[in-house]
Order: structure tokens, then C-alpha cells, then sequence
């Protein structure tokens, strides 16, 4: 994709702050327009000791997308999933709220537009007549979880969605926004999440135990 008004170092910490790679290539003098190719982080817990990427769940990346087409689909593939593309998307826009991405998909003319017309996207077909795939399907992701605080009028505010896959992650699968971080790793490790206290955990050889 091309992301015009919007800095290298815009663009790689918002990838950071989504957990996910950005590889980016200036295309201007300005420093205000790139090539962007997303990929998934790739980190060391999803390999075995051998070096090789661990069978199922435990070797997914977050938003890890997965092939489509008849008799290859659901097999991983290293790139980023449409949950991906929109959690960077809006982490960019939070640095420039007018920034232009131009994609295969869509061109997004600042955030705005986005938020508008992204959610149309996830039902696109990627897959073959004899087997189509929804956009947003081609992934491990899982469903995400809606979180929020409910009005008195009904109005649901200060929302957050947090993806099932990561929840499942976290050894206590904890039901809370606020033990997430924005990557989508548990809070499980930090020290400093007094909470967990709160809810009956232990501080034990540098995690929270039961």
C-alpha cells in the first residue's frame, strides 16, 4: 500500500503499538509518502527449540492471516489479517488523523472515511467461486469480545474490543479490557498491575500466579 502524510517513524510505531511489522520505503523527498508491507510479528515463543514454528495455536502470530483456495485454505501465510490492517490503520490515524492509505482494497482518505466505509470491506470475497472466503475470515483471529461501560440510557461508552485468540492466550483467561495491552499480550508478566492482586492472584517467580 501507499500512505501519503504520514512519517517512517509514524508509520513503524503505530505498526509497534498493534504488534506487527512495517516495512516501509520512501517514495518522497518530503518523508511523507511510502510503500508499506505489513507481515506479522514473529516472535521467539512461536518456535520450538529446533527453530521450527510451533503446530496450531501455539505457533500463530497475532493476526495471522491463513491461505484460501480449494484444498490449501487455512494454512499460514506471512501476512497480516484484515483485523491487522484495520487496529494499524487506526493506530496511524492517531498520529494523523488526515492521512491518505491507498491499498488493493480501498483508498482511505484520512480517519473519518475510514471509520465509515472500512467495515463494508470485511465481507469482500478473496477466495475462488468454488470456495470464497470473507476478507475478514482468512485468519486465526477468532471473534472479538466487545467491552465498555452501559449507561444508564443505554448508551455503551469508552468501547475496546479485545480478540477471543488473545484472551485464550492469557494463562488465566482474564475477561478484562484493562489486562490487555494494545499489542494484545496479557498483562500476566507486570508486575505493576495491581489488579491482579485485587482478584486473588499471587506475585510468583516473575509472573501472576493463581
Amino acid at each position: 500500500m501507499i500512505a501519503r502524510g504520514i512519517s517512517r517513524l509514524e508509520l513503524e510505531a503505530a505498526a509497534a503499538r498493534v504488534g506487527v511489522v512495517a516495512d516501509t520505503e520512501a517514495l518522497s523527498g518530503s518523508g511523507l509518502r511510502h510503500r508499506v508491507k505489513l507481515f506479522p510479528l514473529l516472535t521467539p515463543t512461536l518456535y520450538t527449540p529446533g527453530g521450527h514454528r510451533k503446530r496450531g495455536e501455539a505457533g500463530d502470530a497475532r493476526y495471522q492471516r491463513v491461505s484460501v483456495g480449494w484444498g490449501t485454505a487455512g494454512r499460514r501465510v506471512h501476512a497480516v489479517c484484515w483485523h491487522g490492517f484495520r487496529d494499524f490503520f487506526r493506530a496511524a490515524f492517531t498520529f494523523q488523523p488526515e492521512a491518505v492509505f491507498r491499498t488493493a482494497v480501498a483508498t482511505w482518505k484520512g480517519s473519518a472515511d475510514f471509520e465509515a466505509r472500512f467495515a463494508d470491506t470485511a465481507s469482500k470475497n478473496i477466495g475462488p467461486p468454488i470456495a470464497p472466503v470473507a476478507m475478514a475470515s482468512a485468519c486465526k483471529c477468532g471473534h472479538e469480545i466487545q467491552f465498555g461501560k452501559l449507561l444508564p440510557d443505554g448508551q455503551l461508552v469508552g468501547v475496546r474490543m479485545i480478540r477471543q485468540a488473545d484472551i485464550q492466550r492469557c494463562p488465566h483467561l482474564i475477561m478484562a479490557p484493562e489486562h490487555y495491552r494494545e499489542n494484545g499480550t496479557c498483562r500476566c508478566d507486570d508486575r505493576w498491575h495491581s489488579e491482579m492482586r485485587e482478584w486473588g492472584y499471587r506475585w510468583r517467580k516473575g509472573r501472576w500466579a493463581a
